[in-house]
C-alpha cells in the first residue's frame, strides 16, 4: 500500500537558503503540532521539532553540498539566492523505506515551479490519519497553515495503475480540498461536499478510508477525474501562465 497527501500553495521568489530553511521549519513545526508529534528524522539524524537552530542548519548544509556538487560555485553562504526550489524531507520514524515521509519544497518562482508544496508519502502509517475525522481535521489544518490552493488525499494505485493522473491534475481519491477562490465544475451528487470555515470546499468520495480496490470507491473517484478533465480544470497559477 502506498498513500499520499499533496498540498500546493504559492511559491515565493528570491528566497535565500536561510529564508527557505526558516520557512520549511515553521511549516513543519505547525504540521508537527497538528499531529501532536515531537520527534522526527532529518538527514538520518533524530531531532526534536523545537530545535530550530539544528534543523535549519541541517537543511542548509545539505543544500550547500548540492549546490557545490551541481555547479562551479565553491563558496555558498546562508544568504545565497536562486530560484530553484529548495526541498527537504522529514521521516516520522527510523524506518526510512516504509514509514511516513513529509517532504517540503519552497521557493523557485518560475514556469517550472509555480508552487511550493508539502507531499506526505505513506500517510496511512500515522494512525490518526486513517480515520475520517482525523484526516479531515488535518487537511483543514494544512489549508490554514499554507493557504493551500489544493490538497488531495489519494492512493498511488489509483493514481498510476488505474487512472494515470498527470502531475498537474488533482489526485482524487479519498478527500480533496480547494481554496475559496477556485472555480469548481459541477460536482457529482454521489460525492460528499462540505463548505469549510475557511471558505473553501472539501470533497470526499467516502466516509471510511479510501480503498482503490473497492469498486464503489474507485468509481466515485473516477467520476471526479472525468468531471474535472471535461471542464479542463487548471490550478490558478497554471491557468495564468497558460493564458
Amino acid at each position: 500500500m502506498q498513500t499520499i497527501i499533496r498540498c500546493f500553495f504559492e511559491a515565493e521568489s528570491n528566497l535565500s537558503l536561510q529564508d527557505c530553511a526558516v520557512k520549511i521549519y515553521y511549516l513543519h513545526y505547525d504540521v508537527s503540532n497538528a499531529l501532536n508529534k515531537k520527534n522526527w528524522f532529518i538527514n538520518r539524524k533524530e531531532v526534536d521539532i523545537a530545535n530550530k537552530n539544528l534543523i535549519t542548519l541541517l537543511m542548509k548544509e545539505r543544500w550547500k553540498r548540492e549546490i557545490k556538487k551541481q555547479t562551479t560555485i565553491t563558496e555558498v553562504n546562508d544568504d545565497f539566492v536562486d530560484n530553484v526550489a529548495k526541498d527537504v524531507g522529514f521521516y516520522a520514524s527510523k524506518k526510512f523505506d516504509d514509514d511516513a515521509l513529509f517532504s517540503y519544497s519552497v521557493g523557485g518562482r518560475d514556469k517550472f515551479s509555480l508552487y511550493s508544496s508539502i507531499l506526505i508519502d505513506n500517510y496511512h502509517c500515522i494512525p490518526y490519519l486513517n480515520t475520517s475525522e482525523g484526516i479531515k481535521s488535518f487537511v483543514l489544518k494544512l489549508a490554514e497553515i499554507t493557504n493551500a490552493e489544493e490538497i488531495s488525499v489519494s492512493d498511488y494505485e489509483f493514481y498510476r495503475k488505474k487512472m494515470d493522473l498527470l502531475s498537474y491534475e488533482p489526485w482524487f481519491g479519498w478527500i480533496t480540498y480547494f481554496r475559496k477562490d477556485v472555480v469548481l465544475p459541477t460536482i457529482p451528487e454521489n460525492i460528499l461536499k462540505e463548505e469549510t470555515q475557511l471558505g473553501g470546499t472539501l470533497l470526499a468520495t467516502t466516509k471510511e478510508r479510501f480503498d482503490p480496490g473497492n469498486e464503489t470507491h474507485f468509481n466515485k473517484a473516477k467520476d471526479l477525474v472525468d468531471v474535472f478533465r471535461a471542464a479542463q480544470y487548471k490550478r490558478i497559477l497554471r491557468k495564468v501562465e497558460v493564458e
